[in-house]
């Protein structure tokens, strides 16, 4: 017998909670990506550089192709660019009125509530035992960080400790998910 919508979406919170829950250990507790993050050496000389240039919030690359040229002049002039660096990406926002507001908590727990949603609906599908349930979720967390980090690591240059971290980071968190949804989905006797 299928497990009821109620059932499922109980589920869902119940790892939606323990992902949350996990989360806060990994990033306060065990700090795993602390050690990938470097202090930009002369900070505020940047910061001020970056308030005078750069108005708008958003993803910046550089270098950036020149849109004046051709299209195979723009590939050879960013060739030369990224060859004499330095090459980057920054995420800017001109301001943030606190360091972890309640919307950012409220919006990170609402994305893996998303998440968990998607994981209990297939999940539910499946007969499996508790660990059996939970080692396959876990599976499917390193198939997504090996389509999303590891192109983070190739593409944009991502320290592998960052990477690593987020592997550790997810594999655990959607351990812990998955055996919960198993667990909240089929009780003591699925294990």
């Amino acid at each position: 017998m299928r497990p009821s919508f109620i059932r499922i979406c109980s589920a869902a919170l119940v790892a939606a909670i323990v992902l949350f829950v996990w989360g806060a250990v990994a990033h306060n507790m065990l700090n795993l990506s602390e050690d990938s993050m470097k202090t930009l050496p002369n900070e505020s000389a940047v910061m001020t550089a970056l308030s005078a240039t750069t108005p708008d919030d958003g993803l910046y690359f550089f270098p950036h192709w020149n849109e004046a040229l051709s299209h195979d002049d723009q590939i050879a002039d960013l060739a030369v660019k990224y060859r004499e660096g330095p090459v980057g990406m920054l995420v800017y926002r001109r301001t943030v009125a606190e360091v972890m507001p309640p919307s950012m908590l409220v919006k990170e727990f609402l994305a893996g509530l998303a998440a968990t949603a998607i994981a209990a609906m297939i999940l539910s599908r499946l007969s499996w035992g508790v660990i059996a349930t939970a080692r396959a979720a876990g599976l499917c967390a390193v198939a997504a960080w090996c389509s999303h980090s590891l192109s983070e690591w190739i593409w944009w240059g991502f320290p592998w400790s960052w990477v690593a971290s987020a592997l550790l980071e997810q594999t655990v968190g959607w351990i812990l998910a998955g055996g919960s949804i198993a667990f909240v989905l089929r009780g003591r006797s699925g294990a």
